[in-house]
């Protein structure tokens, strides 16, 4: 939550005069609304009525309560978005991969679905995750949230014990 108010301060000339805060949440009183931190436990969140919701690392959620929660949270609005955000971690048993699959059905085209949006930034089977010209096309923040030498640092490391699909 700390990064996110410290974003908003910034802007201080357009977003910034637009907010209140407090330590747990980010406020807007013009329009009742707030952004806060939710439990991850499923059983805390009951009776939300949300506009907008994200579960950041999705892959490491256990489970899909929190998931269906908030799914369900989102019934009683018009233009709700639900987001997931993850890297890919290795549950492939999980929401993270059930959603994934089903982006890759909505992206060939073997479902339909408007109201479903799905990227996932990969490398193709044939691309050599060694070669920094294909870092980018997984990484898409590298250069502006993580480090191209901190990635070289950890390339480096991991060629030494390379295990495909489990690195970059």
């Amino acid at each position: 939550m700390k990064m996110q108010k410290n974003m908003i301060r910034k802007a201080k000339h357009t977003l910034g005069q637009c907010f209140e805060f407090n330590k747990l949440a980010i406020y807007q009183e013009v329009t009742a609304s707030k952004f806060e931190p939710l439990s991850s436990d499923a059983n805390n969140l009951d009776g939300l009525n949300i506009h907008c919701g994200i579960v950041d690392e999705l892959h490491a959620h256990k489970t899909r309560d929190v998931w269906d929660v908030l799914e369900t949270a989102t019934g009683a609005r018009l233009q709700s978005l639900l987001f997931g955000i993850t890297t890919a971690g290795f549950n492939k048993e999980g929401i993270c991969y059930e959603l994934r699959d089903y982006a890759i059905k909505v992206l060939q085209g073997q479902v339909e679905d408007d109201s479903f949006f799905g990227i996932i930034y990969t490398l193709d089977k044939k691309d050599d995750p060694f070669d920094e010209k294909m870092w980018q096309k997984a990484n898409p923040g590298l250069g502006i949230c993580k480090r191209w030498d901190d990635m070289r640092r950890l390339a480096k490391k991991l060629r030494s014990r390379f295990q495909p699909g489990r690195i970059l």
